[in-house]
């Protein structure tokens, strides 16, 4: 089974951004959209798709929550010394979660 190939498609399935190049390097926050309660439950969907356990997996330390106010965006600007740097984040690209799958767990 060639993984990539349909890890993109399940993962433009979920999403509906197709309009992308998506690759190993595709992160799926940034480049797909996918954050907040959305990226939990692409991510169980994934986990259940692919038999990766994700039971260590934190989500808050690579989405940030629903709603979160992107920078550069209109919401960003009102709410500059409220928000907090989203750089710490550690991004999850369709490589990651090809590891996911060979490794069968999620961390």
């Amino acid at each position: 089974m060639d993984y990539l190939s349909d890890l993109i498609l399940f993962t433009i399935d979920f999403s509906g951004t197709d309009d992308i190049e998506y690759n190993e390097n595709t992160d799926i926050e940034k480049d797909v959209g996918i954050t907040g309660d959305d990226a939990v439950d692409y991510l169980v969907e994934f986990g259940k798709r692919y038999n990766v356990d994700l039971s260590k997996f934190n989500f808050d330390d690579h989405f940030d929550p629903e709603g979160y106010a992107q920078p550069g965006s209109i919401m960003s600007t009102f709410l500059l010394f409220e928000c907090k740097n989203n750089n710490d984040k550690k991004p999850i690209t369709t490589g990651d979660l090809l590891n996911a799958i060979a490794c069968g767990k999620l961390q």
